[in-house]
């Protein structure tokens, strides 16, 4: 175990570079072109997310009900950046369908594909609200935006690391049996550096906050909540492939699986984000 998983570092190490390269890329675009242009990546998230999701949940999903949230995947990102008031009501749809799937497709369906249709539609594509809230927050959403994979990328590579060097204790086993305490523990430390590196690095990220008179301590705080918040979405996403009997919810991505094994904590870490700077922001 230990030997594949030290054969798959250099094909992991690749793939991160690869994905870095891509967001600063959107990340320059973003200041420099069109803040909506960092949404394509979210686009991509809802859709490859949705593949993964239906087929992970195989044949759970009747026909009709994956035709409504493969509807709602193409059209939700679009709708929230360029309609955002329709949110709401295009989600509430897709929601009812899936519901109304009981009497429409009545000789298929079945409460268990009403309960994963309205699972897909969730996760991720509403889920990814808060990421596309805090990019229409424009030049103010720079700093959040990259504070949420600052502190979910820092962190996963420091509890890789320290879990693997230091082992130990397991962090929940009945759900993830390679998380150890060890590990979890290198992830706040990680989120912690991750946080204070885009206080430190950015002019801009000082004085962002009111109220605030040691700002580094107010980032400090940040990359250790979001370090915990994102390493309790990895286990959520570990539980749902638990219950489904899958080991990754992809192979898109060399190293790591797929889109969703790769975003699942930055996804929760974004909703702990975007409520943190609702308030906070001047």
């Amino acid at each position: 175990m230990e030997t594949k998983r030290s054969g798959e570092l250099p094909l992991r190490i690749l793939t991160s570079a690869v994905i870095v390269i891509l967001l600063v890329g959107l990340f320059v675009l973003r200041e420099f072109a069109d803040y909506r242009i960092f949404n394509l990546l979210f686009y991509g998230f809802s859709v490859i997310g949705t593949f993964e999701m239906c087929r992970a949940l195989k044949d759970e999903l009747t026909f009709f009900v994956k035709c409504v949230v493969w509807a709602y995947a193409i059209v939700f990102v679009p709708i929230a950046t360029m309609f955002p008031d329709f949110v709401g009501v295009t989600t509430f749809a897709a929601a009812l369908l899936v519901l109304c799937s009981l009497v429409i497709d009545f000789d298929s369906a079945t409460i268990k594909s009403v309960g994963c249709g309205l699972l897909v539609c969730a996760y991720p594509n509403f889920m990814l609200t808060a990421f596309i809230k805090l990019n229409a927050m424009q030049h103010n959403g720079f700093v959040p935006l990259l504070l949420v994979f600052a502190t979910s990328t820092v962190s996963d590579v420091f509890a890789y690391f320290s879990g693997s060097i230091i082992k130990g204790k397991k962090l929940c086993p009945n759900i993830s049996p390679k998380k150890t305490v060890s590990g979890f523990c290198g992830g706040l430390l990680g989120g912690a550096i991750g946080a204070i590196a885009v206080w430190l690095v950015l002019p801009s990220a000082k004085g962002f906050v009111y109220a605030v008179d040691w700002e580094w301590v107010f980032y400090l705080v940040i990359g250790l909540l979001s370090s915990a918040v994102s390493s309790f979405g990895d286990l959520v996403e570990g539980a749902m492939k638990r219950k489904l009997g899958v080991k990754d919810m992809g192979k898109i991505l060399p190293g790591h699986g797929g889109v969703l094994d790769r975003i699942d904590s930055a996804i929760l870490n974004s909703v702990f984000i975007y409520f943190l700077f609702s308030f906070l922001l001047r």
